[in-house]
């Protein structure tokens, strides 16, 4: 790295006298080149073909129609991906002389095809009725981000050279920061529903099912709730139905899918017959009066065929309450070496100002973290543990109802 910032008569990658031991830190013009430009497109290169499988395999939606949320995040997007090939050809035409080495070409190249990817990501979602995408809001906020030492510098070379100097780039700089921000802003708020739940709506619904990724996380999604209970004391009426996945019905009905696959592997599967709740609701699986299991085989044990289903039916979910327990952790482990740092500046009487600052920014931020992720990990725990609950519930009843059948037929 540094020589490629050497061969493109830029400073040092890195610079611990111009960043860290000063009053007044700053990058390198070679870290904002690269690292601050290329980050965001890395991380967005290397999580969108996980996510691209995710979509595909994951069960389909619907499509969510058109909207004034959606096309605008394409069009922003599209925006700035041109913005980004000006900007290219503005140093080709105006720098040539000053550009030994295509480095600084790279970054407006490489974060304008990664703004097409985006665009791509952004309707990929919409055919596969994904309302709310935690991938783009994490880019933006990437993006935004590693803006923010750019933004600084431009602000430092207008106050000394004057907007004059260089309108063009100044201009191209301050609307796409502009524009990110708008995309971060978009991405906070949640897509209209597809055509298939339009249909399933009930009144008063759950506004979590409605709710984008920001609110979820942060539970915003709830505010209205603690609202109206600040105002008055909340009856049974005020209080949501229950959500869809949550209900007993979809829980057994998506259980029993897994265990039929499940079961196959071991018996063939027994014809059922007989009214069930299960053929009420037009579920053409195995019902209430289906043998659960049958004769004993060689091999695996049916407990571990119950358990796998209950782990395909309930692991994704509780992997993510896992994930935000991980990361509680590691913050939790980062809030004493932060506050050791900020021991050894109090101590160091020469040390300057703004470290205080940011070791306390680091604490107060990590502390926040902490406490939504401790909560993210709690509520998902809570919800696996009901879902857990009602499955074996329905397991044991739908058991019993086999075997008073059989005492009743004898």
């Amino acid at each position: 790295m540094e020589e490629l910032c050497s061969g493109s008569g830029l400073d040092p990658f890195w610079d611990w006298n111009l960043t860290w031991y000063t009053s007044k830190p700053d990058l390198t013009q070679c870290f904002q080149h690269t690292a601050l430009v290329w980050f965001p497109c890395v991380y967005l290169w290397t999580c969108s073909p996980l996510y691209l499988l995710y979509l595909q395999l994951r069960p389909h939606r619907g499509v969510i129609p058109l909207s004034k949320l959606c096309c605008s995040k394409t069009l922003l997007g599209f925006s700035l991906a041109s913005f980004g090939l000006l900007e290219m050809f503005y140093f080709v035409v105006k720098m040539n002389d000053e550009i030994q080495n295509h480095l600084i070409l790279l970054g407006p190249l490489i974060r304008s095809l990664t703004l097409v990817l985006a665009v791509v990501i952004i309707q990929v979602e919409r055919m596969k009725g994904c309302r709310s995408s935690v991938i783009l809001f994490l880019f933006w906020t990437l993006l935004v981000l590693c803006s923010i030492v750019p933004l600084k510098v431009n602000i430092e070379q207008i106050i000394d050279q004057e907007f004059s100097s260089d309108f063009f780039r100044f201009n191209a700089f301050f609307i796409c920061f502009s524009i990110q921000l708008i995309q971060l802003v978009l991405c906070c708020f949640s897509d209209r529903r597809t055509l298939q739940d339009e249909h399933t709506r009930v009144q008063n619904q759950c506004p979590e099912d409605d709710a984008s990724f920001v609110s979820k996380f942060f539970f915003f999604w709830i505010s209205s709730l603690l609202i109206q209970g600040y105002k008055r004391p909340l009856q049974a009426e005020d209080l949501w139905p229950l959500r869809e996945q949550d209900s007993s019905l979809r829980i057994m009905t998506d259980l029993e899918k897994f265990w039929t696959q499940n079961r196959k592997q071991l018996q063939e599967e027994p014809e059922a017959s007989g009214p069930s709740w299960s053929r009420l609701v037009g579920f053409t699986g195995p019902t209430e009066k289906t043998p659960l299991l049958k004769e004993k085989r060689k091999g695996r044990s049916y407990s571990f065929f119950l358990i796998r289903a209950l782990g395909r039916s309930f692991g994704p979910y509780f992997l993510c309450g896992t994930l935000c327990l991980l990361l509680h952790d590691a913050f939790m482990f980062a809030v004493p070496q932060v506050l050791s740092c900020l021991l050894v500046f109090m101590r160091d009487r020469e040390a300057e100002t703004w470290k205080g600052f940011l070791f306390a920014s680091l604490l107060f931020l990590l502390s926040c973290l902490q406490s939504v992720l401790n909560h993210q990990y709690m509520i998902h725990c809570f919800s696996v543990g009901m879902r857990l609950k009602t499955s074996v519930i329905a397991l044991v009843y739908k058991k019993v109802r086999q075997v008073v059948d059989r005492q009743t037929d004898r």
